[in-house]
């Protein structure tokens, strides 16, 4: 696991170099006058990635979603909406509407799959799109969150830019992994997602 972690830090730290010099990987394989420039800044990056404390993961024993994240799907954007249904009016298209916010049905391109779900509104349909946290609560518990006030915290599991609409199942198998641990089956969104 300390292995992976490791090879992500490096994965990310190299990509973001690689995003300030404005290439992508393929163009710094093959590109011949930026060569230098590409191994200045890989040298940069082997420094800066020495300078990087790592630390155990915090304990999940104490971890309780609606205790230390409040309850799921506030509306805290005072909108009148909760962040569920926010976040699939964001992400669906087509949506019909029950009433001002509910949604009852919408077409979602997923990203992670690339499929398309037909998405509609009750007890044995609603769970074929869920809203992911692209970072996990319980990650995040593990990786500090635990030291954060409340009011943090809830601002962070009901945040749009952790959150999506995507496939149930996947989702599902996701868990509450962290990017180091899993990726979205469609590769061309690997980048993105990280």
């Amino acid at each position: 696991m300390h292995k992976k972690r490791g090879l992500f830090a490096v994965m990310t730290a190299l990509l973001f170099s690689l995003t300030l010099l404005g290439l992508t990987p393929t163009q710094a394989i093959t590109a011949t006058p930026n060569a230098t420039k590409v191994q200045q800044q890989v040298t940069a990056t082997k420094k800066m990635l020495k300078n990087i404390k790592t630390l155990a993961a915090y304990s999940t024993k104490d971890y309780d979603r609606e205790g230390q994240f409040g309850d799921a799907w506030l509306d805290v954007n005072g909108n009148g909406c909760d962040t569920r249904n926010d976040m699939l009016k964001r992400d669906l298209v087509k949506e019909v509407f029950n009433d001002s916010c509910e949604i009852a049905s919408g077409v979602l391109r997923d990203r992670y799959t690339l499929k398309t779900i037909n998405f509609k509104r009750g007890v044995g349909t609603s769970l074929a799109v869920q809203i992911d946290h692209i970072i996990p609560l319980a990650f995040a518990w593990r990786s500090g969150a635990h030291s954060w006030g409340l009011g943090k915290r809830v601002a962070f599991a009901n945040d749009p830019i952790n959150l999506m609409a995507v496939d149930g199942p996947t989702n599902s198998s996701k868990s509450d992994s962290g990017p180091d641990e899993w990726l979205p089956p469609n590769s061309n969104y690997h980048c993105t997602y990280v």
